[in-house]
């Protein structure tokens, strides 16, 4: 794993990608945890695609192709959650998966899920699952109550 990089271009809003030469998943999940938006920005190569799926009932899924549409994303998302825990971070060669997890003042959680293609050290696809609920304490998340949609005390394992 390298750390050897170049700069980027100053993106919308002033944010510089750094770009590393090969991709780092712990400094990835570092530059998660601390809100490093320049750090995640110049992990996604330019034509980069992130798929976003939730599980709220009145939102669709989401496309955000592009390092300008996936920077404005970064930064909407780091203006409206409060900082994140990221876990279960696993490198397969060509393909990374890591959690994180956000936990409102109001108690809900936030998890999202996500899995990424890389290509020449960069995120070249990206798949992310949001869910919903009430953190349980022991590594799992209860979703929110919904019309029949989920039975009553199912629950997402975060692992062992």
């Amino acid at each position: 794993m390298s750390t050897d990089q170049t700069t980027r271009p100053a993106w919308p809003a002033g944010l510089v990608a750094e770009t590393p030469t090969s991709f780092d998943l712990a400094a990835f999940g570092r530059a998660l945890t601390r809100g490093d938006l320049g750090r995640q920005l110049g992990c996604y190569a330019e034509e980069a695609e992130v798929r976003i799926t939730t599980d709220f009932p009145t939102t669709a899924p989401r496309v955000v192709s592009g390092t300008r549409a996936i920077s404005a994303w970064l930064l909407e998302s780091a203006s409206a959650d409060p900082p994140s825990v990221v876990s279960r971070l696993v490198d397969g060669g060509g393909r990374v998966a890591f959690s994180q997890r956000w936990r409102s003042p109001d108690g809900s959680t936030l998890l999202a899920v996500s899995t990424a293609e890389l290509q020449d050290g960069l995120i070249t696809t990206q798949h992310t699952i949001l869910l919903r609920g009430e953190d349980q304490g022991d590594g799992s998340l209860l979703p929110e109550a919904g019309p029949a949609e989920r039975p009553e005390g199912r629950s997402v394992m975060l692992g062992p």
